[in-house]
């Protein structure tokens, strides 16, 4: 096996050398067992931590893909979320998912046709998005980001509610045992 050798500053003064094994590069073959295109996993059945049926979750989208083509960040993680369930046998209703999108993510709510004029560009999380619900994922847009945006309500995407406001939806479903999850 081969071996990469560095140097460490310990902040002390001295230097450690150290080495560490290369592991070798291997094909892996990325599958998409529950939403397709998106979110690809490989199969790892004696990996420790599996997803378990029966979790829940908020999960809280403000930001936007590092390119305006890509897809919301945080909606790629909850594919990983699913697809990785669907290699171990899971099926999406094991799970129950929640969104909320404000701040940034707001538009990511809008059909096809209302974020092309909203955007100037074709919709990235769309299919994800369409994919997510039909997967059991609730999604949620907070009214009061879609109103101070200028955001037509009826430009709402299908599957995609509309709530009071991202924290009162956040809170809501913290107090009914939904651990927190961030997404920038």
């Amino acid at each position: 096996m081969a071996t990469l050798a560095g140097m460490i500053w310990n902040g002390g003064g001295m230097v450690t050398v150290r080495a560490w094994p290369v592991v070798q590069e291997t094909e892996v073959e990325f599958v998409f067992p529950i939403i397709k295109r998106y979110g690809g996993v490989v199969a790892l059945p004696d990996a420790a931590e599996p997803v378990l049926a029966g979790t829940k979750a908020i999960c809280d989208l403000m930001g936007r893909g590092k390119t305006p083509d890509q897809p919301l960040p945080g909606l790629v993680r909850l594919a990983v979320l699913l697809n990785l369930a669907g290699t171990q046998g899971l099926k999406p209703d094991s799970f129950d998912l929640v969104v909320i999108l404000h701040g940034d993510a707001t538009e990511s709510a809008l059909n096809d046709a209302a974020y092309r004029r909203s955007q100037g560009h074709d919709h990235p999380s769309g299919e994800l998005i369409d994919q997510l619900v039909a997967a059991g994922v609730k999604i949620n847009v907070c009214g009061q980001s879609l109103l101070r945006k200028h955001l037509d309500p009826r430009d709402v995407r299908p599957g995609v509610t509309i709530t009071a406001s991202a924290i009162s939806t956040i809170l809501n479903y913290q107090s009914r045992g939904y651990p927190y999850i961030p997404s920038h």
